[in-house]
């Protein structure tokens, strides 16, 4: 039994791996495992190579795409809730329009404004508790994208706070040597030569 605790999530798996056994596996495609004979090792039955069976392992994400960050959105939330018979989590807003949420880290999509309003409200999780798990998985990846978003703006601000104390810097030593040219051209002597004299004169400036 795929769902032996009865989970809604659990019980869509179990529909979609149904489909896919019917359909041919569209979505979830097998590995189809590699027949490879020995040619060292001998099979003590039939004397020939041993054969072994080789699948290649299964190509997995290593890093979680973010997706984009979109502007304030959640202005009159009403609440939000665990959708049982979907597997989604619902934003309700006080006109009654609806924002669905299927994997938890399209959270991030949100801005840290509309991540405080989720984390302050709180998501229901229907009447006794009954989905819990699944909506504290959304629950908590409000509460780690707060975090995150709120370490990259100090990050950010440590940035911008560097460049500026950069600028400031390198202001500060294009005026000194202004100055120090400025200071050289005065102690400078100029020879100027009369047409009707042959003698120099020198001017200081």
């Amino acid at each position: 039994m795929i769902n032996p605790t009865n989970s809604s999530i659990g019980a869509y798996f179990e529909r979609l791996i149904l489909r896919e056994c019917v359909c041919g596996f569209t979505v979830f495609k097998p590995k189809r495992p590699r027949r490879r004979v020995s040619k060292t090792t001998k099979d003590p039955i039939t004397g020939k190579g041993k054969v072994t069976w080789v699948i290649d392992p299964a190509k997995v994400v290593t890093r979680v795409k973010i997706p984009l960050e979109h502007p304030v959105m959640l202005t009159n939330v009403k609440k939000w809730f665990y959708d049982g018979k979907t597997g989604e989590a619902v934003i309700r807003s006080n006109n009654n329009e609806d924002i669905r949420i299927l994997d938890p880290m399209d959270v991030f999509m949100f801005c840290l404004s509309d991540l405080n309003i989720l984390y302050g409200h709180k998501i229901h999780v229907g009447a006794g508790n009954e989905y819990l798990e699944e909506g504290m998985l959304f629950q908590r990846a409000v509460e780690r994208a707060s975090e995150r978003k709120k370490e990259m703006m100090e990050i950010l601000g440590r940035i911008e706070k560097k460049k500026e104390r950069d600028e400031a810097k390198k202001k500060k030593e294009t005026y000194k040597e202004q100055q120090n040219v400025c200071s050289s051209r005065k102690g400078s002597i100029i020879r100027v030569r009369c047409s009707r004299d042959t003698t120099s004169d020198f001017i200081h400036i």
